[in-house]
């Protein structure tokens, strides 16, 4: 999938933001356009259970940086939040052996603003390795809230850490995501859809 891979957006905001990174180190490409959907269950411990949802594009700024925009939904105890951001994911090696990037994304509610703080910056750094039919990948990543965090229903109290564990399967113009992390105050499980015209 030699110029296929490609580079998923997450709109990391409030709770949400501690956990998912699904993205590989790969980028796309120079000049290539790509869409994302996911669905995902976040788990907050001694706490409840979130859904967040996004719908993103990409944009291969370089051959080795895909910028993102896009938007998501939180809904955390039968409430609602929207947020839109973007960032980008940067390949800062890349070897037959393994790909590794920085991953981040700044974002900001756009409803409930009372109930979350102002922006989230959620970075990653992803290590991956293409073998063909299946790409898998982990990193380490770090969600930070910024501004009023005390009583906030959709953000965390302080910076969240996670190990993501995925893999990416590519069919054709479509990549499958399928990923789990783990996290001492939030864990997530999730499936996204990438597509490439």
């Amino acid at each position: 999938m030699k110029n296929i891979t490609v580079s998923i957006l997450i709109l990391a905001f409030a709770v949400a933001a501690g956990a998912q990174t699904m993205n590989t180190a790969e980028t796309s490409g120079k000049g290539k356009i790509g869409g994302f959907v996911s669905t995902n269950a976040l788990i907050l411990r001694d706490f409840t259970t979130a859904n967040y949802s996004f719908a993103f594009a990409t944009y291969g700024i370089t051959n080795r940086i895909d910028a993102y925009a896009g938007a998501s939904t939180t809904t955390l105890l039968g409430q609602t939040q929207v947020s839109v951001g973007g960032g980008a994911n940067v390949n800062v090696i890349k070897t037959k052996l393994v790909s590794v990037s920085n991953y981040f994304i700044i974002s900001a509610p756009l409803t409930r603003r009372a109930d979350g703080c102002g922006l989230v910056v959620f970075n990653s750094v992803i290590v991956s390795k293409n073998l063909g039919k299946v790409t898998p990948y982990s990193g380490w990543s770090a969600t930070v809230p910024l501004g009023n965090t005390q009583n906030k229903l959709f953000t965390g109290a302080s910076t969240a850490y996670n190990v993501p564990v995925g893999v990416m399967i590519p069919k054709g113009k479509f990549a499958y995501f399928a990923e789990y992390n783990f996290g001492h105050t939030v864990q997530a499980v999730g499936v996204g859809v990438a597509f490439t015209p």
